[in-house]
């Protein structure tokens, strides 16, 4: 109850996700808009453009999203190893890359599975500034197709097509990610939500704000406090 109250108060009734992606090479967002009502969480409405401005026009006044990144800028890689600390993870799997410049995300799975994947700051950084510029509150971010973990239980199927890879599970663990251009549109029912594969990242995303069960390791470090500053970017 505790935590309905406070995901009310925050957020108000409607939760947003968006997903920077590619489609057929060109940049497009996908967007996704959940409605909870007094028993229900509702599909809203879901909408692509390759302009941000147009997406956030459809967006309600000082909307919250959940942004992922899963476009060119991100590269991902699937690795096995007995390390847990972040930085070694994402050393080990991208050894040549001076990880200063980057933020990175690990999955981090049974039998030393991780899914690592990275970002350059100065593009995270550009595009938080863009939505700030628009007035838009980012509750936080997730790179490459990482955030699919928090509704595979949902699904229940393997693989899984998401806009751009095909992924594929052991119950809820990644065992593969291949990245791909995606030419068919598959319909999948997310715990009685049903929208095809361009829209299952940016469910997830606008999902995980209702549930919180989305627990990546990081190097997001500041840019997870940015509810609350709507005209700065929080970290140098």
């Amino acid at each position: 109850m505790l935590r309905n109250l406070k995901t009310y108060f925050e957020f108000g009734n409607r939760f947003c996700g968006v997903e920077h992606g590619l489609l057929n090479d060109q940049e497009i967002i996908y967007a996704t808009v959940l409605k909870k009502t007094k028993n229900n969480v509702i599909l809203e409405h879901t909408f692509k453009n390759v302009a941000l401005e147009n997406v956030i026009s459809k967006l309600h006044k000082k909307q919250a999203v959940f942004l992922i990144i899963n476009n060119n800028n991100v590269l991902t890689k699937h690795i096995e190893s007995s390390q847990t600390a972040l930085l070694k993870l994402a050393h080990h799997a991208f050894p040549n890359v001076d990880l200063d410049d980057f933020f990175y995300e690990v999955i981090s799975q049974e039998n030393n599975n991780h899914v690592v994947s990275i970002c350059r700051k100065e593009y995270i950084e550009g595009l938080i500034l863009n939505y700030k510029t628009y007035g838009v509150s980012l509750i936080d971010i997730s790179l490459g197709n990482a955030i699919i973990t928090s509704i595979s239980r949902f699904l229940n199927t393997t693989p899984i097509i998401t806009s751009n890879a095909c992924i594929s599970m052991d119950t809820d663990r990644v065992t593969s990610v291949e990245k791909k251009n995606i030419e068919d549109t598959i319909t999948y029912d997310v715990n009685g939500l049903q929208v095809t594969n361009w829209q299952l990242l940016s469910l997830a995303g606008a999902l995980n704000i209702l549930l919180d069960s989305f627990y990546p390791i990081t190097n997001f470090g500041a840019l997870k406090i940015i509810i609350n500053s709507p005209g700065s970017i929080p970290y140098s």
